[in-house]
């Protein structure tokens, strides 16, 4: 028995290769689903799912979720039993099922059960673990008082054995890194974290316990209340949550409900410990001795944050006789929703940072506090440039002088402006589109060699802010950030807000809820099994027109994975960016008709993202109305449309223009009529006129006066657009009827007509004096519209102004072109739209 047990701890450490490397077993058991002694037989598929045969059903395994079908043959009601006494691989990928003395056909594709008839029971491989393998799982203390069996070895080296109350999966893991606590219990929920001038390392915890510690967390001494280093486990008694050492080399301690202790060097191994009391604000919260932040400026003082109840000062100009100022503008420098000051960082040319619950804020230290301004950087909707969260819970500078803050929710925030002191400062965010496990961060701290170590809720991540990210891979499939999960460390249920430390050797140490772990990368390496996608659906889905949405379920196979996988998806031409999520199935409504790529990534066991994309196409056949020939004859419909409305307008105006025409010639003849009506009525007023005699001898004195009168009226107000046919009859003395009478017997043209001759004859006379352009000569002649004046120019004289002018310039036009008299000889019929009657 001594050999054989020897033997297997020999080929433990020829197959595992490391002294690190440990026997994880992991407990599979499902009691909805299946009881460990019903299990009869594994294999392992192509894709690398594992199926478990039992007497209830057959059992899928992808390392996380077990899938349950039960045998279940359509039309066949002779076929009744679930229980599955062996299971083999078929050639196609197939299963091939025994269920008692039957034979069934599993397509582990479609999920369906059919019948399969054979007459010779096949002869088939089957798992049979080999000496060396019984031994090593019988030599391990979980297996050596009870009987157990070996149902398969995976391809990422687990070993499958069930027992009668177990199912276990064994593998081969690193042995994990563990804090170092040094409570009996074990509750040592750490809450500072300090490293001296003297590279001591201090570890205070909730419990009041201040020890010194090496890189490696071993424990080198405790702090006594009277200031002794002790070899032997002491209680400090007050909870210390922040640490400083000033420029004597004095330690300061902030405490969560006891103020500020002083710890004045003596010697080696002694403090002279000095107790020291917040005052307390008048418009506080009454929170002034719960200190989380200490910070010494180039003036000797020592600024205190409080949690609840703002700032306050120090002086410890003089180290033996320091004084706890009661300043009231020092209390009252941050507003009340920021006093929940969580950390202070002063630069060299003293710009302080504040970070607080309520936003960062930032102010110039003076020696006079009055003389401080105060900016504050916020939140801002829709700005991505903006700190993302107002909850800042940490700080630090790296070698180049950078910025960083740690926020609840936001993620890391790199500030990039250059002045500090201004309001609202530009940041550049990292969050878990850039790789980081999640955006709640507790701690952070700049490394040596450019890389930022951050402590979120779900372990220790490594950022990389230099690193240049690929525009077509997702961020986080970049390494920008290395991700060390809780589930990487031994015992760590939580991760504490705690300035972690870091240390030229690449270690760190972080504070946990089981007391500071200690580890440098080395220690938690990490896997670079990429795992298989399989989708659950055909690698190519065909939708209907009525089909908007789509569901695709699939599975990141990796057995050795202690938690639910990260995947990253996106469909080419609907999304820009990748979509992150914990879920493995993907879920789109309103999907536009078209051919579609839907490509999938996802991290292994270790958080680590690969490169095992795997794609699915997806086409939706359009309705008529969303085919591009539907759009070509909308298009052309609503080309004719448009052409049949113009011709339309164009036609109705055409009306209107001989509408118009026939409507002022018709306002004329009822001119006349009235005129010759009151001609009839008002015959004695016109017997003076002689019917028997011709226009020769009728036109004497007064015609000609009358003539002389009325045109030297219409050259006056030539330009005015606005002269009417009633303007014409005031000055003549007449009403409108009559003058038209008199106008039509004395001058052979209404009013309307000689108001227009008028004004084409002194547009000639302008036009031969080479006045202005075509527009002025239009509005000096009494047009309101040049468009109009056109039309009447040409009408009347045959061609254009421009025209005209052409013809005048080049000297072929004779100089007696135009009389007067002989511009009604046109039949020019005249529409003056802006001249009322």
């Amino acid at each position: 028995m001594k050999k054989v047990l020897l033997f297997a701890l020999l080929c433990l450490w020829v197959v595992f290769g490391q002294a690190k490397n440990i026997l994880k077993i992991t407990h599979l058991n499902h009691d909805d689903m299946f009881m460990p002694f019903d299990i009869t037989c594994a294999v392992e598929d192509g894709d690398g799912f594992v199926w478990l045969g039992s007497r209830s059903g057959l059992l899928r395994y992808d390392g996380v979720n077990f899938e349950y079908y039960q045998v279940r043959i359509k039309g066949d009601s002779i076929f009744m039993t679930n229980s599955i006494d062996r299971i083999w691989l078929n050639d196609d990928g197939k299963l091939l099922c025994k269920c008692l003395n039957r034979y069934t056909i599993f397509d582990n594709k479609t999920h369906e059960f059919t019948p399969y008839d054979i007459k010779e029971t096949p002869k088939l491989p089957r798992y049979r673990p080999d000496s060396t393998l019984t031994a090593l799982v019988g030599s391990m203390e979980e297996y050596r008082n009870e009987g157990f069996f070996i149902l398969l070895k995976d391809k990422q080296g687990g070993i499958w054995v069930r027992t009668e109350m177990r199912l276990d999966r064994i593998v081969s893991v690193q042995e994990p890194v563990s804090p170092s606590p040094v409570n009996p219990d074990g509750r040592e929920v750490i809450r500072a974290l300090f490293t001296d001038k003297q590279n001591n390392i201090w570890v205070a915890d909730k419990n009041g316990v201040v020890r010194i510690v090496n890189e490696e967390c071993k424990t080198k001494g405790f702090l006594t209340p009277d200031g002794r280093i002790s070899p032997t486990y002491s209680v400090f008694g007050a909870a210390v949550y922040a640490m400083v050492q000033d420029h004597y080399g004095d330690l300061w301690m902030g405490t969560k409900n006891q103020g500020v202790y002083r710890l004045k060097r003596t010697n080696t191994n002694r403090f002279e410990v000095e107790h020291l009391l917040m005052p307390e604000n008048p418009y506080g919260n009454r929170a002034a001795q719960q200190v989380y932040a200490l910070e010494e400026d180039k003036y000797n003082r020592m600024w205190v944050g409080t949690y609840g109840d703002g700032l306050r000062m120090i002086d410890i100009s003089k180290r033996d006789d320091i004084k706890v100022m009661e300043d009231l503008k020092v209390m009252i420098l941050l507003p009340k929703q920021a006093f929940t000051v969580r950390r202070l960082m002063i630069r060299p040319d003293q710009v302080m940072l504040i970070a607080t619950n309520a936003g960062l804020y930032v102010t110039k230290v003076e020696q006079q506090v009055d003389k401080m301004k105060l900016f504050s950087s916020l939140p801002i909707e829709d700005d991505s440039q903006s700190l993302l969260n107002s909850r800042v819970m940490d700080m630090t500078t790296d070698s180049r002088g950078r910025i960083f803050l740690a926020t609840y929710g936001g993620g890391v925030s790199q500030i990039v402006s250059e002045n500090l002191l201004t309001d609202n400062l530009r940041m550049k965010n990292y969050t878990v589109q850039d790789g980081l496990p999640m955006d709640i961060c507790l701690g952070i701290q700049a490394g040596n060699d450019g890389r930022i170590w951050v402590v979120t809720e779900a372990g220790v991540s490594i950022l990389s802010p230099d690193m240049e990210v690929s525009p077509s891979m997702p961020h986080a499939h970049t390494l920008r950030c290395e991700n060390y999960s809780i589930r990487s460390f031994n015992g760590v249920h939580r991760m504490e807000e705690v300035h972690p430390q870091c240390f030229p050797s690449g270690r760190i140490i972080a504070g946990t809820s089981k007391g500071p772990l200690s580890f440098s990368p080395e220690d938690v390496r990490k896997s670079s099994y990429a795992p298989n996608i399989v989708f659950d659906s055909p690698s190519h889905i065909e939708l209907s027109p009525d089909e908007h949405s789509v569901m695709v379920h699939f599975s990141s196979i990796d057995l050795n994975c202690n938690g639910r996988a990260q995947y990253a998806y996106k469909i080419d031409g609907i999304n820009d960016d990748w979509i992150y999520t914990s879920e493995p199935r993907i879920a789109y409504s309103n999907l536009p008709a078209g051919d579609f790529v839907l490509r999938v990534r996802s991290t292994n066991s270790d958080g680590v993202w690969t490169d095992n994309e795997r794609q699915i196409t997806i086409h939706r056949t359009p309705h008529f109305n969303e085919r591009p020939m539907a759009w070509t004859l909308y298009g052309i419909l609503i080309t004719i449309l448009v052409f049949i409305a113009l011709s339309v307008y164009r036609y109705t105006r055409k009306l209107q223009g001989e509408i118009s025409t026939i409507r002022l010639s018709s306002r004329e003849k009822i001119e006349y009529l009235e005129a010759r009506l009151y001609d009839t009525l008002h015959v004695s007023k016109l017997n003076r006129w002689d019917a028997n005699n011709t226009p020769e001898e009728a036109e004497n004195d007064v015609n000609k006066a009358f003539k002389d009168k009325i045109i030297a009226f219409i050259q006056s107000r030539i330009g005015d657009s606005d002269l009417s046919v009633q303007d014409i009859a005031q000055e003549m003395c007449v009403s409108r009827s009559l003058l038209y009478l008199q106008t039509k017997q004395i001058m052979g043209s209404t009013p309307n007509n000689l108001v227009l001759e008028q004004r084409i004859a002194y547009a000639v006379s302008l036009i031969n004096n080479h006045e202005s352009n075509i527009s002025d000569i239009a509005y000096k002649c009494g047009f309101s519209d040049p468009k109009y004046f056109t039309r009447c120019f040409k009408k009347a004289t045959g061609m254009s102004p421009s025209d005209y002018r052409k013809i005048k310039k080049s000297k072929q036009l004779t100089n007696n072109f135009l009389e007067i008299s002989s511009v009604s000889t046109l039949g020019f019929e005249p529409r003056t739209p802006t001249m009322s009657r």
